[in-house]
């Protein structure tokens, strides 16, 4: 009698390549990890998609690995950085980085192994809404001057409001 053990590939569902919006749901530390330069301290992001799910309704999972480095070279660093819009500086607590909303910018790769993985190529930050006002009235107020009210006369652009000259 034979005992075989095969070893399948499986294809896990995967997020559509460009921009999603996501969550930081969790944060792991994996210790020590052999990698090709060394054994490194390193972390794990877990983002949940918001604008896509799995065949069971469940939000697709992203999952981003990191050197547990704040240097400023240093890809956590860098995330930190897009995530706050602050530089982390020498310190900085990770737990507050769960359950921030960004939106994520999705790349395909396929691995050694075959498998195609679908990897973040960016992290882009969320404006606040005091950030989203400021632009909207900035805008508004250099393309779209209010004419002054006087009922005798017509409103007409001055030669500065005017977007094209004679």
């Amino acid at each position: 009698m034979s005992l075989v053990v095969k070893h399948t590939k499986k294809q896990y569902e995967i997020a559509d390549e460009g921009t999603h919006d996501a969550t930081l749901a969790e944060i792991r530390e994996l210790g020590k990890v052999e990698t090709g330069f060394g054994t490194k301290e390193k972390l794990l992001f877990i983002w949940e998609l918001e604008d896509q799910f799995d065949s069971k309704g469940e939000p697709i999972r992203i999952f981003q690995r990191f050197n547990k480095s704040i240097h400023p070279k240093a890809a956590l660093y860098k995330a930190v950085r897009s995530i706050t819009g602050e530089d982390p500086g020498d310190e900085f607590d990770l737990e507050q980085l769960i359950g921030v909303s960004v939106q994520l910018v999705l790349q395909h790769n396929e691995g050694d192994d075959g498998i195609v993985y679908a990897n973040v190529a960016a992290i882009v930050r969320l404006k606040t809404a005091e950030e989203e006002a400021t632009v909207t009235d900035g805008i508004r107020k250099k393309r779209h001057p209010t004419p002054p009210i006087d009922e005798e006369a017509p409103w007409s652009p001055t030669d500065e409001e005017a977007p094209f000259k004679n």
